[in-house]
């Protein structure tokens, strides 16, 4: 809904170096799939994959939050469909991935972004330890 120019150019620029770094071609998805690709090799999907950009290093904070609704569709995508659920962090010091497995349980809080006046912007997040991902 607030996507901007910068932000657009945020996310191909990560998924560029996802590709690259993971193998696979990613294709943007509509908003009614509530993340921003799907990976295929070839003709098959491999994974759903949501991408952040973060304005601070992968070592200022332990964790990092991406919204409830996301974290939970992805691991749908997972459940359901045999797909690996990733989601990809540009923080300012490279590029980092986290990939979901069964049983993984993390802290949810609730807060979000104040800074647009919207209600909807504060929300359930899940907290993704910086520790469970691999540098692409």
């Amino acid at each position: 809904m607030y996507e901007t120019p910068a932000d657009l150019e945020n996310e191909r620029r990560i998924a560029l170096h996802t590709e690259k770094a993971c193998n696979f071609k990613l294709n943007k998805m509509g908003i009614k799939y509530h993340l921003d690709f799907m990976a295929f090799r070839g003709k098959e999907a491999v994974a759903a994959v949501e991408v952040k950009h973060r304005n601070k290093k992968s070592t200022d904070w332990p964790t990092t939050m991406l919204p409830l609704h996301k974290y939970n569709r992805g691991v749908e995508f997972h459940n359901f469909n045999g797909l690996s659920f990733l989601v990809v962090f540009e923080f300012d010091d490279g590029i980092y991935c986290y990939k979901y497995k069964d049983g993984d349980n993390f802290s949810i809080l609730f807060g979000g972004r104040k800074d647009r006046g919207d209600v909807q912007d504060l929300e359930p997040f899940v907290c993704i330890p910086i520790e469970r991902m691999q540098k692409l």
